[in-house]
């Protein structure tokens, strides 16, 4: 990381600035949700969703979907810092998991682990203090501490 004076502001959000600390947040809840695996098979979860699917593989996906989007894409949007708001953000994830929906079928595999993975989202999301009224800030919340001092005379004995 490059050292600032201060963190670089990024446009307001629902009262609250997203800031490089919220983005790297963003991030990393992310790749939580990237690194989940299967626990019976150890399979990434993630593993469909990292890319779009390849237009020569799968040229019907492209006229069922409107708008693709992956993790990479969501990924790249933090780092390039694109979201404005918190809700871009998991409206990306949002429009990822019906779009698994809309061209796989509600019984298929790829919607059952886009259902786990958007659960994780969730999970992580509220862990890291993220939710629909409320961006977390790198501001520490810690109280000061405070000591009281007397300064009355000290008898000596």
């Amino acid at each position: 990381d490059e050292p600032h004076a201060e963190e670089e502001q990024v446009p307001f959000v629902d009262g609250a600035l997203l800031t490089d600390w919220t983005f790297r947040k963003l991030i990393s809840c992310s790749k939580s949700v990237v690194a989940l695996k299967d626990l019976s098979t150890k399979r990434k979860l993630s593993e469909i969703f990292l890319e779009k699917p390849d237009p020569a593989t799968f040229p019907d996906y492209y006229e069922i979907v409107d708008k693709p989007v992956a993790i990479n894409d969501i990924l790249r949007k933090c780092r390039a810092k694109l979201y404005a708001t918190l809700q871009e953000f998991t409206a990306d994830w949002q429009l990822m998991f019906a779009n698994a929906r809309k061209f796989n079928g509600e019984d298929s595999w790829v919607v059952e682990d886009a259902k786990i993975l958007e659960k994780e989202l969730e999970r992580v999301l509220k862990k890291n203090g993220f939710s629909d009224e409320h961006v977390p800030s790198s501001k520490k919340t810690k109280t000061k501490l405070r000591i009281k001092l007397s300064l009355k005379d000290v008898k000596s004995k």
